[in-house]
Formats: C-alpha cells, structure tokens, sequence
C-alpha cells in the first residue's frame, strides 16, 4: 500500500473489506450512500483510471464485475451502475451503486 497514511483506501478499516485480491479491495463502509453502494478500490495509491497498469486495471473490474453479481443477489437490485469521480478522495476507486425495483432511471 502507500505512504500516504491518511488515505481511506490505503489504510482502510480491516472491518469495511468485503474482499481483496493483490490489486484491488471490496469495501463496504458506513457512509454507504444508500444500501448496497459498494467501493472497489485499487490497492496502489494512484489518483486516476488511466495510471493503472492493464493488470490492476483488470484486476479492479474483475473484483467489481464478481461483487456486483454477488450484491445483486443479495439487495435484490436489478442492476448495478459504476462510477469514478475521486475528486475528494485523490485515490482511484469505484462507486458500485444498485439500481434498485423502483428506482428512477438515470441517463
């Protein structure tokens, strides 16, 4: 992980990961924007999508793709959407957000 101690994603509450793999962390933390909102976050403190190598890169959409499948199942979302905005936390991460029955759609 980084030096940077007071990032969220490189010191992150051992409690919040949902799963980890060697590039990447599944968190779940308690300021969940509503249920299910999930957080994928790259392991290497890099502040931008495209300063990802292509193994991290891959290796952070596997872990979304498997945890939103999971997710789905267990909030009973119709589908997840993504998103990646990293302006308050400059460290490259995922929002996982379910779209729930009921739900407007958005786009």
């Amino acid at each position: 992980m980084s030096d940077a101690p007071t990032c969220v994603f490189c010191n992150p509450n051992p409690g919040d990961i949902i799963e980890e793999t060697g590039h990447s962390l599944a968190l779940c933390t308690a300021d969940a924007i509503k249920p299910g909102h999930i957080i994928i976050a790259a392991r290497e403190h890099v502040t931008a999508f495209e300063d990802l190598n292509g193994e991290q890169a891959a290796d952070l959409y596997a872990l979304a793709a498997r945890t939103a499948a999971r997710a789905r199942a267990v909030f009973g979302a119709q589908k997840y959407y993504t998103v990646s905005i990293a302006d308050m936390v400059p460290h490259f991460h995922l929002h996982l957000l379910p779209r729930m029955p009921g739900d407007a759609p958005i786009g």
